[in-house]
């Protein structure tokens, strides 16, 4: 089973700043999500950040695509990688 990986964005600006560069970190996940790097991505509830689920990719190229995310201007993250042991069957594929 290969790791997955996590990075939880918390956010260093106000929410104005976040709103206003948000259609641009939208459209640069969007590429991701195209190229099958990315499996789920989503805001925080209450909206502190968010979280950004890699898809079958090196921690090193995670790092990569955060570094190079417009919201490195707006938040900062935290990577957490874990080997999955338990899952649900729809995932088979996704993440193996």
């Amino acid at each position: 089973m290969q790791n997955m990986l996590i990075a939880i964005l918390t956010y260093t600006k106000p929410l104005e700043e976040i709103d206003a560069i948000l259609p641009k970190h939208q459209q640069y996940l969007q590429k991701l999500f195209d190229q099958k790097k990315l499996l789920v991505c989503g805001r925080l509830n209450p909206r502190t950040g968010g979280v950004i689920i890699a898809k079958n990719i090196s921690r090193e190229e995670f790092e990569k695509i955060l570094k190079n995310d417009p919201f490195t201007k707006v938040s900062e993250h935290t990577i957490i990688e874990f080997t999955p042991s338990l899952y649900d069957d729809c995932l088979r594929g996704t993440i193996l």
